[in-house]
């Protein structure tokens, strides 16, 4: 209970003296989400230790057969077993990897044994989890919870499931007609799972890990959710940043409201929840590119108004920043979807007008962020407008980053670089600014676990710019400015930065191997600890720069230059010669937008970003709190 852990942390707040002075130790575990909840309700901080639990191995694995065997029976507790150890997942060097991880989760483990019990586990999963190797373990995760859901709502076994016969020592292949009808209550399937879908992406975009509903939502199925009846009188903030939870203090949170009965509703896992958020989004997404037939016969867009669309995306996206399990899941999602339904190209074409649109500042002048704030105040989530703004940018900046790499094509963030009037050179660098508001370095550290592959910054300004440790591994960053950034642990394996300028760039401990640094100036950079193996150095400025002797003897053999005034000599007759067209963007984008402050807004910062794990960590991911 949300109320009672509250009331545990307030009375560790009073015993941490006699804590320092002992060597007894309080142990709570939480989920990530409810304990920040908890923290921030606190008068003053405690010195709580993180730990995480491990996954299991064979001694866990041992007892846990040993109970399953128990509570089913001891053929299904062994076919179970035996499937598991003939596919390998067992082993330390698995060639299941993706599977072989699930299985050291107690939840996972739990899942698949009722999978497998009912028929529902079986070598396509294992094929697919082949498969995943080579695309993503959202494709595996996604399949698993798939069947989970037709397993509880008892769907025909369609989309590639197959009734099974009769396992040995099995004493029914699905659950029982009763329990679903108990279930569904006379009502369709698809409707249940709505239901869900919906509780479910109330809970994502209030950032709590429990919602207040009404009393008529106690139907939900107890496999996806915890409801608990309450009478507790419900305090109406009188801002968003104010207290965030049900209890019984006067005027902190604002006036009080009539004691009526109410459910206080969580996810039974957050795993379980992960998906039903997964599902609801992708029925969002889908809505973006859904048409409609008019009276004459026309197809239209249901969101047909940019500002419609642009409201659709804030409603949605403004709650927080999107992790990367819940992105790959929402692609895998999409990827499943029938051809004749759903266009990744078609919902690229439309996110970019929504984009560019961003970029400047259109939705802003418009209100739509403003709407969506009183969206997300009623749901309790305490984002003001300038986070919702912020977070809105990021996460439709890495689904189009995703969409490109499904169609394979190129994603400008900047706009055309060959049109005066379509690009912007400061547009990603404005992005990560903004995202300051949600934390220091929120762009860098979301983007570390995303490829970029299908990027295009060529004559982007990303001045100043905190890029420690993003993968922009074979993207094309010629021409583009990277004065004074942070690159530190960077990945820029095979990029393409001829013609950039790099002055004054830290790219300690950076991977550079194979990039194309012709004519690139890296004067005064620190390249201490980078990677310079194959790496084209060829009319490199090397002047003033900090490496190693060795790489310096290297970089000299390959072609770098170590004196400015040579530099800009050979720039010259280069230039004059045409064998690199240099373009200023910076110029050609006066005209559209005059903004030179921006440098000032971001500033550098030395070596790895350390951040707060609430923003970061899988929300789903239990953890053990040592007070």
């Amino acid at each position: 209970c949300f109320l009672y852990a509250f009331y545990v942390f307030t009375q560790l707040g009073a015993r941490c003296e006699l804590q320092s002075q002992s060597r007894h130790k309080i142990v709570l575990t939480s989920t990530s989400q409810a304990l920040q909840e908890i923290i921030k309700e606190l008068e003053q901080p405690l010195p709580l230790c993180r730990i995480h639990i491990q996954p299991w191995e064979q001694e866990e694995w041992r007892q846990w057969f040993q109970l399953w065997a128990q509570v089913q029976s001891l053929p299904i507790a062994q076919n179970y077993f035996t499937f598991l150890k003939q596919s390998g997942v067992f082993s330390a060097t698995s060639k299941l990897p993706e599977l072989s991880a699930l299985v050291r989760q107690p939840l996972m483990l739990y899942l698949l044994g009722v999978l497998h019990r009912d028929g529902l586990l079986d070598e396509q999963i294992l094929l697919l989890a082949t498969k995943t190797q080579a695309i993503t373990s959202a494709t595996l995760l996604w399949e698993i919870h798939q069947r989970l859901s037709r397993w509880l709502l008892g769907y025909p076994q369609t989309g590639g499931i197959k009734t099974m016969l009769l396992r040995s020592g099995s004493t029914y292949i699905h659950r029982t007609q009763d329990a679903i009808a108990d279930l569904l209550q006379n009502r369709h399937p698809q409707d249940v799972l709505e239901h869900m879908q919906a509780i479910a992406l109330q809970i994502l975009h209030s950032q709590r890990h429990q919602i207040t509903l009404e009393p008529s939502h106690n139907n939900l199925p107890a496999f996806y959710f915890h409801s608990q009846h309450s009478t507790l009188p419900l305090y109406t903030p009188h801002t968003p940043c104010q207290s965030l939870f049900v209890g019984n203090q006067q005027d902190r949170a604002g006036s009080p409201t009539p004691q009526t009965p109410h459910l206080q509703t969580e996810f039974s896992h957050p795993k379980l929840g992960e998906f039903l958020c997964t599902q609801a989004i992708v029925a969002q997404l889908k809505l973006v590119i859904q048409r409609q037939e008019n009276t004459y016969g026309e197809f239209t867009f249901v969101l047909e108004s940019a500002s419609s669309l642009a409201q659709q995306l804030y409603n949605l996206f403004g709650f927080g920043i999107v992790s990367p399990e819940l992105e790959n899941l929402v692609i895998e999602g999409l990827r499943r979807e029938p051809q004749d339904e759903f266009s990744f190209e078609l919902l690229c074409d439309r996110l970019l007008s929504f984009w560019y649109g961003y970029c400047r500042g259109r939705w802003l002048d418009e209100g739509i962020a403003h709407k969506a704030f009183a969206h997300f105040q009623a749901l309790q989530n305490p984002a003001n407008v300038e986070q919702i703004h912020a977070a809105v940018g990021l996460n439709v900046f890495l689904l189009l980053c995703a969409c490109h790499q499904q169609t394979k094509t190129t994603f400008y963030p900047c706009g055309n670089p060959e049109s005066l009037s379509e690009f912007y050179s400061q547009a990603l660098i404005i992005l990560i600014a903004r995202t300051k508001v949600l934390h220091p370095a929120a762009f860098a550290k979301r983007l570390q676990s995303t490829s970029l592959t299908c990027l295009n910054l060529s004559g982007a300004d990303l001045s100043q710019a905190m890029l420690a440790g993003v993968n922009f591994g074979q993207i094309d960053l010629s021409n583009t400015k990277l004065m004074g950034a942070n690159l530190v642990g960077v990945n820029l394996q095979d990029a393409n930065l001829a013609g950039a300028n790099l002055t004054g760039a830290n790219l300690t401990d950076a991977n550079l191997s194979g990039a194309n640094l012709v004519s690139a100036n890296l004067t005064g950079a620190n390249l201490i600890g980078a990677n310079l193996q194959s790496t084209n150095l060829t009319n490199t400025c090397l002047f003033q720069a900090v490496l190693e002797e060795a790489d310096k003897e290297i970089a000299m053999l390959n072609g770098a230059i170590f004196s400015i005034k040579d530099f800009q000599t050979i720039k010259q007759l280069l230039s004059k010669s045409a064998d690199i067209n240099t373009v200023n963007y910076s110029e050609k984008t006066a005209a559209w937008l005059n903004n030179n402050a921006i440098g000032n807004i971001i500033e550098s910062a030395e070596g790895e970003p350390m951040m707060s794990g609430d923003f970061y960590e899988d929300y789903a991911d239990d953890e053990t709190v040592l007070g």
